[in-house]
């Protein structure tokens, strides 16, 4: 019974495809479909990548605003405006497609080109879709709203990234490009891609007080600080050839988002990790020197400044800095201060790192290195020569957060002599 059913079976393929095979079958329509849908892919490849470029300027913008990130500046370009940010990241965002102001180019959301924008809900923004005049949240697989910023030290996904399948229809990557999925209109089928459309997902740009003001194609506002001061690198406070050879005894953290560190630490048991001048007045490794007390104030992680006090549990030196830098990013951290004080009665001038990771208790890691810039008289040669540095760290790896008044004077410099920066002393460094 079986084997009769498949014979017959087997007889009705044949005669299929012989009726196929000898018929004039026509498949024009099919080619000029297949044809067709090439001709679109090929016209929307400069479009997908202006379309990708901008999902990511709004991916960089709306996570600046989560690490406390600022524009430094904005630039008019051809079509658009070109943007650095605090953290270095440059880039170029486009204006509606048929004017300055892009206004005229919302006619595209009427259109088949979808709009990935975002919108805020509860401090996070999350990522969504504008498909024929409707604005909607993307969804994940078990959907749920896909976040283009993390909440409280959350994790995000990359920015999302869309094409064009085989089929001729947009489809859009969560995951960086590994996988993808249909864009969906609001009847739950695929959107067939065209390259007529508005295809920027900026309306306008503009100035308002201290912000720079972001309007999307969605409705959305994204507002972000700006500074008109310049920028300031590592580099320019630290040169380079000082910082390669003090990255081999410590770690030399950057980044425009460090944490909070304002308050008062104590670095006890303190000890060296490395002297240039071993051998010749300097300690040994694993040497204990007077344990300190250090402050930081008045931080600003907009113009990434703080202010700088410490003093030895002896009371033989002290230290004041102002305005100093600070970089790093989470919870690790680097500053970097040009200081004045004296140590056994001598005055001074030094450049200051350090290092270390945030944590309720204090600081841990801490890891502390300086130069000694300038020194006043010194014919004993109590103190470290010009030009030479040395690096110490907190042994027990945590300088503990302590109430500590400094009582001290602002320390004042020589009078022969002017604080000199580290640029000026570089080529004294052995």
């Amino acid at each position: 019974m079986t084997i009769r059913i498949f014979r017959n079976l087997s007889v009705a393929l044949l005669a299929t495809a012989c009726a196929v095979s000898c018929s004039s079958y026509d498949d024009s329509d099919l080619w000029n479909e297949v044809n067709n849908i090439k001709d679109r892919v090929s016209n929307l490849e400069a479009q997908l990548s202006k379309i990708n470029s901008d999902i990511q300027a709004v991916y960089s913008l709306v996570n600046a605003i989560k690490d406390n990130g600022y524009i430094v500046s904005v630039t008019p370009t051809a079509d658009g405006y070109e943007i650095v940010m605090s953290n270095g990241q440059r880039f170029t965002i486009r204006h509606g497609r048929d004017g300055h102001d892009g206004k005229d180019g919302v006619d595209g959301v009427d259109g088949t080109t979808p709009v990935i924008g975002v919108a805020p809900v509860g401090g996070i923004y999350y990522w969504t879709v504008t498909v024929n005049g409707k604005t909607e949240f993307l969804l994940d697989a078990q959907g749920n709203k896909i976040p283009a910023t993390g909440g409280d030290g959350g994790s995000v996904a990359p920015a999302p990234v869309i094409k064009v399948d085989y089929y001729g229809y947009w489809v859009i990557s969560y995951d960086g490009g590994i996988t993808f999925d249909y864009i969906r209109d609001t009847s739950g089928n695929p959107v067939k891609a065209v390259p007529e459309g508005g295809d920027g997902l900026f309306l306008d740009v503009y100035q308002d007080g201290d912000y720079i003001v972001f309007v999307l194609v969605n409705g959305t506002t994204i507002r972000i600080r700006s500074c008109q001061c310049e920028t300031t690198d590592i580099e320019d406070v630290v040169p380079p050839e000082i910082l390669d050879q003090m990255d081999p005894y410590m770690n030399i953290y950057r980044g425009s988002n460090p944490p909070i560190v304002e308050g008062t630490y104590f670095i006890d048991p303190f000890v060296t990790v490395y002297c240039q001048d071993y051998g010749n007045g300097g300690y040994a490794p694993g040497d204990k020197v007077n344990s300190e007390y250090i402050g930081f104030f008045n931080q600003d992680n907009t113009k990434l400044t703080l202010d700088y006090k410490s003093e030895s549990v002896s009371g033989n030196s002290y230290q004041n800095g102002e305005g100093s830098f600070i970089a790093g990013d989470g919870n690790n951290f680097t500053v970097y201060f040009n200081t004045i004080g004296k140590s056994s009665g001598i005055s001074t001038k030094t450049a200051l790192v350090i290092s270390g990771t945030k944590s309720s208790g204090g600081i841990g890691n801490l890891e502390y290195a300086f130069v000694m810039v300038e020194k006043g008289s010194d014919p004993n040669h109590l103190l470290m020569e010009e030009g030479v540095f040395r690096v110490f760290k907190d042994q027990d790896g945590l300088a503990v957060k302590v109430s500590h008044s400094f009582n001290f004077a602002p320390a004042k410099a020589p009078s022969d002599d002017t604080l000199t920066l580290w640029y000026d002393f570089i080529r004294n460094v052995r």
